[in-house]
């Protein structure tokens, strides 16, 4: 099913990531519905850099949750680390004690 034909899309490319090739977004409807062609331009100059900007802050928030992310893994990686080495050593003591019992 079709909806929404009359639509207007905006496709970015070539943007400075490294992580995005191209961003499409589809307008309001009332957008570019000027008959001044100066005023149209400005208005496309003005969508194009806050489509820029919405990328440049999608890729911000990815990238502080990856970071987010790999600290939480650390810090698990930190916590599984200590237990094995109180593991260790709980048994180094069990087997000191058994030892000395038998």
């Amino acid at each position: 099913m079709i909806s929404h034909m009359g639509k207007k899309i905006i496709c970015v490319k070539d943007l400075p990531s490294n992580m995005i090739e191209e961003a499409i977004f589809i307008l309001k409807s009332d957008i570019l519905e000027s008959t001044n062609s100066k005023l149209e331009s400005k208005v496309k100059d003005i969508i194009l850099n806050e489509a820029e900007d919405i990328v440049m802050e999608y890729e911000k928030r990815i990238q502080i949750e990856n970071n987010i992310e790999n600290e939480k893994y650390k810090n698990k990686l930190k916590n599984i680390k200590r237990e094995a080495i109180y593991l260790a050593g709980l048994f180094a003591v069990a087997c000191i004690a058994i030892s000395i019992i038998i």
